[in-house]
């Protein structure tokens, strides 16, 4: 027996066309208040595993799922404040980096600069996705955001090309002159989606 629980509150389903958790997932987003979100799921008081999003449901003769729901727009507002917290941590990694590719210490800075630009395509790809949550409130952010994205992807060719040629000191300059800048663009683009979603 499948016992589906929203925010603690019990929630019947239908017994055809839901075979696997995904399912399940898709089905209960049609049942709630489409201004909130699922914001986690347990099963049996446990996080799942990948062998549950695997498996039918049928091949458990009992568990309990539980999920959790919250509003969209409180979401969002905690992803924005996370964002800032994130591209400032960018900063200070910008200003290392640099400093290093400076200092012809090479192999720290190879390093830090591949973490850097790993977790930068991280974030690019995350913040489209919160935007993406409220297409019509966003959709001035989300063209400049788009825009900021190409002008970053060009950019990072030219710092791997920099890198590949052992142009370590314009590397630098560059990290200082032309990414931390635009990482400015990014958070002005945060900070003005912050006032929208507080207004």
């Amino acid at each position: 027996m499948i016992q589906i629980k929203v925010d603690d509150t019990d929630l019947s389903i239908p017994t055809q066309g839901i075979s696997t958790l995904g399912d399940l997932v898709e089905y209960v987003k049609t049942a709630i208040d489409p201004d909130t979100i699922i914001v986690s799921l347990t099963k049996d008081d446990a996080q799942l595993s990948e062998v549950d999003w695997r498996n039918p449901i049928s091949s458990s003769s009992k568990m309990v799922l539980n999920f959790t729901t919250g509003s969209k727009s409180s979401f969002v507002g905690e992803r924005l404040l996370l964002a800032e917290e994130i591209l400032k941590s960018f900063d200070e990694k910008i200003e290392v980096c640099a400093q290093a590719f400076k200092q012809l210490r090479v192999h720290t800075a190879n390093t830090e600069f591949s973490t850097f630009l790993s977790d930068l395509n991280a974030f690019v790809s995350w913040m489209h996705s919160i935007f993406s949550m409220d297409e019509n409130k966003y959709a001035t952010e989300i063209e400049k955001y788009k825009t900021i994205v190409q002008r970053l992807e060009g950019l990072c060719l030219t710092l791997q090309n920099q890198q590949m040629s052992s142009s370590w000191w314009a590397l630098g300059d560059s990290l200082l002159n032309s990414m931390r800048p635009l990482l400015k663009e990014v958070n002005a683009i945060v900070v003005e989606s912050k006032t929208k979603y507080s207004a």
